[in-house]
């Protein structure tokens, strides 16, 4: 019905073409985020731990229960390193997953349950990695928001992830590779440098590409060049 699309993603792009759209039809919008001044940030972090953050709805789609097993296993493998793993969000999972930790024999002080937050900003603030353990997605602003924040990402590589996270921001890795996912998080956790080389690296890709000036300048091509086209 609508005369023109407007899309957030190439991945939802392709699917609209699939369904005999013209791409005259169609544009690119890419979702925005804020972009904050960091605070200073000491690299050592000497006597706190690691906090390793899922943030998102506690819900079948995201697979939180594969980031409570990563958590399991970083923290054997991990045992003289102090992580702490953080879930962000609620949902019908949330009880499960709590019972889940129990089963696993977690300690509950290195896994905390967050549920929803209101302002995010304090989560990021603190947080060292983000792991994003999806097995369906669109375009998640919970990755742009952690990369303007200069956090290194491990997603899943599915929707439209790959379209913002490449090996320069971060680690993408199959929905089915759990072994992929726990090395990805490993390296990070080891080396202190890479995670800063590619925080920094992962907000400056936002910064030029998905910021609050980036969509003032888009969407006034966008509606300039449909003004021209409909004279």
């Amino acid at each position: 019905l609508p005369e023109h699309l407007i899309s957030n993603s190439r991945f939802a792009i392709e699917r609209t073409l699939s369904k005999g759209i013209p791409p005259q039809r169609i544009d690119l919008l890419k979702n925005v985020v804020k972009v904050c001044p960091l605070g200073e940030k000491k690299p050592d972090k000497v006597g706190k731990p690691l906090i390793i953050l899922f943030a998102g709805r506690l819900s079948e789609e995201k697979r939180p229960e594969v980031f409570i097993d990563l958590a399991a296993r970083l923290l054997r493998e991990f045992p003289k390193v102090k992580l702490r793993f953080e879930l962000a969000g609620d949902g019908p999972l949330r009880e499960p997953l709590e019972n889940y930790v129990v089963q696993c024999g977690l300690p509950k002080h290195d896994i905390i349950f967050l549920g929803d937050q209101a302002d995010m900003n304090k989560v990021y603030e603190r947080t060292d990695i983000l792991v994003l353990t999806s097995q369906h997605e669109g375009m998640p602003n919970v990755a742009l928001e952690a990369m303007a924040y200069g956090i290194p990402v491990v997603a899943t590589k599915v929707g439209g992830v790959p379209e913002i996270l490449s090996e320069e921001c971060g680690f993408l890795v199959d929905a089915s590779d759990y072994d992929g996912l726990c090395q990805a998080a490993t390296k990070l956790i080891q080396d202190q440098k890479l995670r800063s080389r590619l925080g920094g690296n992962g907000r400056q890709y936002v910064v030029g590409n998905h910021s609050l000036p980036y969509l003032s300048d888009r969407l006034t091509a966008i509606y300039s060049k449909l003004l021209e086209r409909d004279q």
